[in-house]
C-alpha cells in the first residue's frame, strides 16, 4: 500500500476490528524502526506481529510484518 488513502483505508479497517492492540519492545533511530504488536480478537484468536520498518526523509519507505495466529 502506499499514500496517504491507501494507509489510512488499511488503518480504518484494521482499528475497526472489535478487537485490542498493544505495541512492545519498540525500537528507533534515524533509518529504522521495530516493533512488536499483540493483537487479540474478541473471541480470543491472537494474532502476534513483528514488524520492521525503513524510513526516509518522509516517514516509512518499506515496512516488512511477519504475522503469528493461533490456531
Amino acid at each position: 500500500i502506499a499514500g496517504a488513502q491507501e494507509i489510512g483505508a488499511f488503518l480504518d479497517d484494521v482499528y475497526s476490528r472489535d478487537m485490542t492492540h498493544a505495541i512492545d519492545n519498540g525500537v528507533v533511530d534515524d533509518k529504522f524502526l521495530a516493533f512488536v504488536e499483540s493483537c487479540k480478537y474478541s473471541d480470543g484468536t491472537r494474532v502476534i506481529a513483528s514488524n520492521t520498518a525503513e524510513l526516509g526523509p518522509h516517514g516509512i519507505v518499506r515496512q516488512t510484518v511477519v504475522q503469528a495466529w493461533d490456531s
